[in-house]
């Protein structure tokens, strides 16, 4: 009898460390399953043009998965939606879109809005602006950071948020034919964006307003023989197959905004927010540089392809810029008349570049 309750003993002992561990294991587990969910914030980004561009393969490749990994570490992680080609909003669209909030996330430039940011369009209404992605980001940089309460008046009472810029690379003209001066140009029917067509003003050239997504085709069926582009852009939409001849003109660099829409911001946690800013802000520095290196690439491989890459002389590029009309007077006039204090800015944009070493090919603002 002794023995059988010493036995019971033992066996009871053994179960009563038996559930001691499992105890520890199980509320070891509880820790880790009981841990603080992270707050998901729902995040639509995109815009008219499709991923394969340079800047929106930044925004994919570079922007959303920067900011998630910074915030590993913190109580929150993005949700995010891509929409681009156009998906939510076409390129004509992207202003609304970010006002409204349908995109949280996209880029508002004069390219496309030249009416709704016409006070902050200054750099597409100067013909042969410059050439160096680099130096234009510097140069709207400074000239926005000069003028906050214009900035106020174009995005953030139409409730969006600029959180950097976004430029693009030099624009050229790309042909089916070749070409040697401007005169040669005469009677051609030549495409361009929005405020890319002020450089054909003056000139004998058919102007053609189009768009990248249209364009192949355009080509393939004569409705016109040259566009105002970039090398960069030139290859990722494949023109070079039916415009294999480029002229490097060098009618300058664009640039436009990458604004958030302000309502959505607002909610953003602080910690977030600080993420989001630092991470645009390096955006904002690596857009230059690929820009300018994306057309160098695309040089290249137009050659490679069996096309032409030439170089149109300083001789020449001023008799094209003498043709036109003074375009950045005549935004001056008409901003002056809105309100802005437009003289001021594009002179403060000037004064930066040439702070930079670029000079302008005609004294625009002193005729």
């Amino acid at each position: 009898m002794k023995n059988i309750k010493i036995k019971d003993f033992f066996a009871f002992f053994l179960c009563l460390v038996f559930i001691s561990c499992f105890t520890g294991c199980s509320k070891k587990g509880n820790d880790v399953v009981d841990e603080k969910e992270k707050t998901v914030i729902r995040m639509t980004i995109g815009g008219g043009h499709p991923v394969t561009m340079s800047y929106t393969a930044l925004y994919h490749d570079f922007f959303i998965p920067e900011v998630n990994k910074r915030l590993e570490n913190t109580d929150y992680e993005i949700n995010w939606t891509e929409a681009w080609g156009g998906s939510i909003a076409g390129l004509a669209d992207q202003y609304e879109a970010l006002e409204s909030g349908l995109l949280d996330i996209c880029d508002v430039g004069s390219l496309f809005e030249p009416a709704k940011t016409s006070g902050l369009a200054f750099a597409g209404y100067v013909p042969f602006n410059c050439s160096d992605p680099e130096k234009v980001s510097i140069a709207v940089t400074e000239t926005f950071e000069a003028f906050p309460e214009v900035v106020d008046q174009i995005y953030t009472d139409h409730n969006i948020k600029i959180l950097t810029f976004n430029v693009t690379a030099n624009y050229d003209l790309i042909s089916t034919f070749e070409w040697d001066s401007v005169d040669d140009l005469a009677g051609v029917k030549i495409a361009a964006a929005g405020s890319n067509l002020n450089n054909l003003k003056g000139t004998d050239a058919v102007a053609v307003q189009s768009s990248l997504n249209e364009a192949y085709t355009s080509f393939q069926t004569g409705v016109y023989d040259a566009w105002i582009m970039s090398g960069d852009f030139t290859v990722a939409f494949k023109l070079n197959e039916v415009a294999p001849h480029l002229k490097k003109v060098g009618f300058g660099t664009l640039a436009s905004a990458q604004g958030i829409n302000l309502e959505k911001w607002n909610k953003l946690p602080t910690e977030v927010k600080d993420v989001i800013e630092d991470v645009a802000d390096e955006y904002g520095r690596k857009i230059a540089g690929i820009s300018l290196k994306g057309n160098e690439d695309a040089y290249k491989k137009i050659l490679e392809d069996g096309g032409t890459v030439t170089e149109f002389p300083e001789a020449q590029r001023s008799e094209w810029a003498a043709l036109l009309p003074n375009i950045p007077m005549m935004w001056v006039r008409e901003q002056s008349e809105k309100g802005y204090p437009a003289k001021e800015i594009m002179q403060t944009y000037f004064d930066s570049l040439e702070r930079q070493g670029y000079k302008m090919p005609r004294d625009w603002l002193n005729e």
